[in-house]
C-alpha cells in the first residue's frame, strides 16, 4: 500500500507528462484531431434534476474526448435504437453512457436503462445480447450506471477498455469521476496510445447497499435503482447530541484541487434537520450555512472506503469554509460526514489511501 506522499508525487509527474502531451495536441489542425468517433450518451430520468445531472456529466465527457482528439456525437435522452446504433457504428471508437444499471434478485446484471419509469417494458433497457456484430471497432466503453463492471459487458467488447462501477453510485459521484478522472483514461488518438486495461470504479459496499433502492421492475426480473442521488433515502443519520447541536442547516459540497485552488467542482447542496438529510439541491444552495470541501483524492478514498473520511479534517484534506453558523468547523465536518458517508469526520482511525485511486486526473 502506497503512502499519500508517494501517490501525490506520482500524480504530479503524470500530470506534468500529460500537460506536455496536451500542448502538442493543441498545436494540431482541427482536421488532424478528427481521427476517431466518440458517442456521449446521456439517459433520461423520471426525476428532472437527475436528467440534468446526467447531462452535466456528459458535458465533462464531451470536453474530455474533444481534448483527446475525438470527434464527438452527443446523444441527449436518445431512443433505445439510437443507443444500439451508436455501439454498432463501425466508425465509433468509444461509447460513453450515463444512466441506470440493473439488478436481478439483488445481484447486478449487465443491463443499462436510459429512460426509467417511462415507455413500455423491454424498450428502455439494453443488454449485451441486444448488440449485434463483433464490436471489435470499439477501444473504450464507459458505463456510468450502477454496478455495471460485469463480465457480460467485458466479454462483449473484445478490444475495448471497459470502465464501469462495481456498485451503486450517486449522480454526484458520477459527475465527480468524469470531471476529475475521465480524461486520463481515454485512449489517445494523436498519436495512438497503447491499449488500456478494463477499469473498475470502486464503491464502498456500505454506499452500494444504501444507494441500491429498487421499488419497481423495469423489465421482468430486472429492478432499476432510479434514486441514485437522493441522499434523503440513504438513511444516514447523526448521533442525537450532534443532531441537536446542528439543528436545521444547508451546506454545499465542493471538491477542490489543492494544487490549483481555482479548479473546483460544486457537486450540489444538502439540507439537514433532525440529524438527517431533508432536502437536496443538485445545483447547490445560493446562500448555504457552510461549505463542506474535500480534495479530489479525499473524495476518491471515501468512495472506496468511507472510513477514510475520519482523518480528513485533521490532516487538512477536508475542511469547512464559509461557515456562517457560529458552530465549530469540526462539528460541522462531522455532521456532514455522517450524512454523506455514514461515518463521522474527525477521528483517530487511520486508513491508507488506495494505490490505484489517483492515477487519473482531469485537465482543462
Amino acid at each position: 500500500m502506497l503512502a499519500r506522499s508517494d501517490l501525490e508525487a506520482g500524480f504530479i509527474l503524470r500530470l506534468l507528462a500529460r500537460c506536455a502531451a496536451f500542448a502538442s495536441l493543441a498545436a494540431l489542425p482541427p482536421t488532424a484531431l478528427a481521427t476517431g468517433r466518440a458517442y456521449v450518451i446521456s439517459g433520461n430520468d423520471s426525476v428532472a434534476s437527475e436528467t440534468a445531472a446526467n447531462d452535466a456529466a456528459a458535458d465533462s465527457a464531451q470536453a474530455n474526448y474533444v481534448r483527446q482528439g475525438y470527434t464527438v456525437v452527443r446523444l441527449n435522452q436518445p431512443t433505445r435504437a439510437q443507443i444500439i446504433a451508436a455501439f454498432q457504428d463501425p466508425l465509433a471508437r468509444a461509447v460513453w453512457f450515463v444512466g441506470h444499471g440493473g439488478k436481478n434478485n439483488g445481484a447486478y446484471v449487465p443491463f443499462i436503462a436510459h429512460n426509467t419509469k417511462a415507455g413500455a417494458a423491454g424498450e428502455v433497457g439494453i443488454r449485451p445480447t441486444d448488440l449485434a456484430g463483433a464490436l471489435g471497432h470499439l477501444q473504450q466503453v464507459v458505463l456510468h450506471g450502477c454496478g455495471q463492471f460485469l463480465q457480460g459487458w467485458i466479454n462483449r467488447f473484445p478490444n475495448a477498455s471497459v470502465v464501469a462501477w462495481t456498485g451503486a453510485v450517486s449522480s454526484w459521484s458520477i459527475r465527480f469521476d468524469e470531471y476529475w478522472r475521465g480524461q486520463g483514461r481515454i485512449p489517445a488518438r494523436n498519436p495512438f496510445g497503447p491499449p488500456m486495461s478494463d477499469i473498475p470504479i470502486l464503491v464502498d459496499p456500505r454506499l452500494d447497499a444504501a444507494i441500491t433502492f429498487s421499488p419497481f421492475d423495469q423489465e421482468p426480473g430486472i429492478d432499476i435503482d432510479y434514486l441514485r442521488s437522493e441522499y434523503a433515502t440513504y438513511g444516514f443519520t447523526m448521533p442525537t447530541a450532534l443532531a441537536s447541536l446542528i439543528g436545521t442547516k444547508t451546506f454545499n459540497v465542493v471538491v477542490r484541487d489543492p494544487n490549483n485552488p481555482v479548479d473546483f467542482q460544486l457537486l450540489g447542496g444538502l439540507e439537514v434537520g433532525g440529524g438527517a438529510v431533508v432536502g437536496q439541491n443538485n445545483s447547490g444552495y445560493s446562500l448555504p450555512d457552510f461549505v463542506y470541501e474535500l480534495d479530489p483524492l479525499t473524495y476518491c478514498s471515501a468512495l472506496e472506503n468511507c472510513d477514510s473520511i475520519r482523518t480528513a479534517f485533521d490532516t487538512g484534506v477536508g475542511r469547512i469554509v464559509d461557515n456562517t453558523t457560529g458552530l465549530p468547523d469540526r462539528k460541522l465536518f462531522s455532521a456532514a460526514s455522517y450524512v454523506m458517508w455514514k461515518v463521522p469526520g474527525p477521528g483517530t482511525v487511520a486508513v491508507a489511501a488506495s494505490a490505484g485511486l489517483f492515477v487519473l486526473r482531469r485537465r482543462r
